[in-house]
């Protein structure tokens, strides 16, 4: 265990250190950890003013130490809201984002902190507050998957290249939820430096992150021919390697976390297809990308279940509604009628009615089937490194 944290926890920075205070607290079985900064407030000053009870870190030189501090009085960490660590800054502690950041308003106004009557509803939900990040979350899949989880009680980010769009997914999720736990991030996953900030982002803004949800993708279809290398390297980019990216940085607040709290399980959960299961015509690109994806999947789950960490894949079916395959000049039934990929189709009406035609459930695969497969994920914890069909039965593991 030393070891473990040695490795991990070499950065002094608050990314770092948020994770390694949460596995101290038991306030709630997720709790949220906010950076708040505030480094030249005075402790004392603040307790008078405020109500909110903190605790006062001096010359710690590594997130250990800080740990151990902090484990000498386990016991008033549960009652406190706030610790207070030299050189860095202030970090507050609630069960709720939005109770966090009433904390963190009282903390900067220096007026008294009221405790809400009752806590957030969604932390009675199946996810318990859970942070769950969604990448390709402002749209399609992503978009229906993130407020179907944070219905389910997850405090959710949306992460998209789209952020206009992804602020309005997390102002409408916060609205239904009635509490105000979700947050919109800007992220690119075909760059590695965007997704380092995103994921350090999310754990200044909630404490660590419980699910990563990587679900930003792209379908390109095309034969040999017809497929140039500058579009077969864009799809890889974006499904294969920018999986591999995001589970490189994500899984660094779940180690830390997991170091300094044995019990603590979390899951990187990537958003497949059943093209992952099986190869198909005129689909190289696209498929290819996916199989490499279950690949990743495999391995990586290997190298991080000695940190609880579960890596899994969902294979969704078709999502005939979504943007993916709807859109009336990007969207999969034109391109795959330009792409020939249903012999004998004179339209893209044709390759509709030909792809609805296979489907032995007569529709296509839902957001709410593929939530329910990323719920089986989070909540079990003894099956990690699997690609879990949700294409209605139409492609199986063998």
């Amino acid at each position: 265990m030393e070891k473990m944290r040695e490795e991990y926890v070499k950065e002094f920075i608050p990314a770092n250190v948020a994770p390694a205070i949460r596995g101290c607290i038991t306030i709630c079985k997720f709790p949220v950890v906010v950076f708040a900064g505030l480094s030249e407030a005075m402790v004392e000053d603040i307790e008078d003013k405020t109500s909110l009870k903190g605790l006062w870190i001096e010359q710690a030189g590594s997130i250990l130490e800080i740990y151990e501090k902090l484990s000498e009085v386990r016991k008033l960490v549960d009652q406190a809201d706030f610790v207070k660590v030299e050189k860095l800054g202030i970090f507050v502690w609630a069960e709720s984002k939005e109770e966090a950041d009433k904390k963190i308003h009282c903390l900067i106004s220096r007026i008294q902190y009221k405790k809400p009557a009752s806590a957030c509803p969604i932390l009675k939900k199946r996810l318990e507050g859970r942070i769950v990040a969604v990448t390709g979350g402002a749209q399609g899949f992503g978009m229906e998957i993130a407020k179907i989880l944070a219905g389910n009680g997850a405090q959710t980010v949306i992460a998209d290249i789209n952020i206009a769009k992804a602020e309005a997914v997390a102002l409408e999720i916060n609205k239904s939820t009635g509490c105000n736990n979700a947050l919109a991030v800007f992220c690119d996953v075909s760059n590695e430096e965007f997704i380092r900030k995103m994921t350090e982002w999310i754990v200044q803004e909630y404490g660590g992150i419980d699910v990563m949800c990587s679900n930003a993708g792209i379908s390109e279809a095309g034969s040999l021919e017809q497929l140039t290398l500058e579009v077969f390297r864009r799809v890889t980019e974006i499904n294969y390697t920018g999986f591999f990216i995001v589970a490189k940085y994500a899984s660094r607040p779940m180690k830390i976390q997991h170091s300094f709290d044995g019990d603590y399980y979390s899951d990187i959960i990537q958003t497949n297809s059943k093209a992952g299961l099986k190869g198909w015509l005129n689909n190289s690109a696209y498929c290819g990308s996916k199989f490499g994806g279950i690949g990743l999947v495999q391995s990586i789950s290997r190298e991080l279940v000695k940190y609880r960490i579960k890596v899994n894949a969902v294979c969704p079916g078709n999502y005939y509604d979504g943007p993916m395959w709807a859109d009336p000049e990007k969207g999969l039934f034109v391109k795959y009628f330009k792409a020939d990929k249903v012999e004998g189709a004179r339209s893209p009406e044709d390759v509709r009615k030909w792809y609805f035609s296979q489907e032995i459930f007569e529709r296509g695969c839902q957001p709410m089937d593929v939530a329910r497969a990323i719920m089986y994920c989070i909540e079990q914890q003894y099956e990690t490194g699997q690609a879990v069909p949700v294409a209605g039965g139409l492609e199986m593991i063998h």
